[in-house]
């Protein structure tokens, strides 16, 4: 999955069914714009998360990829995330 782009839709399901008011459907995006070379803005971008907000926050329950009409692994996509922008 590394350095792959997820096939999100941005339908919000994932985000509206976040125990912790995450918002992984924005938070996809900004994965996928990582990985088109937008590094810098989405550095930036995390930066100005609210705090416990942030992909780091994600602790794997699950909730958001059921809801997933693409089934996206998004737990494994939010640890990507964090990694990447370390």
């Amino acid at each position: 999955m590394y350095n792959e782009k997820v096939d999100c839709i941005g339908c919000g399901a994932c985000s509206e069914h976040c125990g912790l008011g995450l918002d992984p459907c924005n938070l996809m995006k900004l994965y996928n714009d990582f990985l088109d070379g937008k590094e810098e803005e989405v550095k930036a971008a995390l930066a100005e998360y609210p705090e416990g907000k942030g992909p780091d926050r994600c602790f794997g329950c699950g909730a958001c990829q059921f809801w997933c009409p693409q089934k996206i692994d998004i737990w494994h996509t939010m640890g990507t995330l964090v990694n990447l922008v370390k």
